[in-house]
């Protein structure tokens, strides 16, 4: 990433997808926490034992946060922590991860 992402709302997501994380597996951060949160916020459904509607005021939280800010959160493996990326990166992550997804795939 060339551009540092300064706006503290990427700290506020991180605690957010984090907080979904531990009520849908009890995991400060399940594997593709950030995919499979971005899925329940824009198309619905469940993930572990959480569900959208169960989750909406944190979902809904999440997209305006991500609109404001810029960016979205994800797990970086090098680094081995969380780092914000810019949404139009994310969006073409996310596409990718979800095109390889079957629909017995999803959680």
């Amino acid at each position: 990433m060339d551009e540092v992402i300064t706006d503290a709302g990427w700290l506020e997501i991180q605690r957010i997808i984090s907080e979904l994380s531990e009520e849908a597996y009890a995991a400060g951060w399940m594997q593709e926490a950030e995919y499979d949160v971005w899925r329940l916020s824009t198309e619905g459904g469940s993930w572990g034992h959480l569900t959208a509607t169960e989750a909406e005021p944190q979902l809904r939280r999440l997209l305006q946060l991500a609109g404001s800010s810029g960016c979205w959160v994800i797990w970086d493996e090098l680094s081995e922590e969380e780092r914000p990326v810019r949404l139009l990166d994310w969006y073409a992550s996310y596409r990718a991860w979800r095109n390889a997804l079957s629909t017995s795939d999803i959680r």
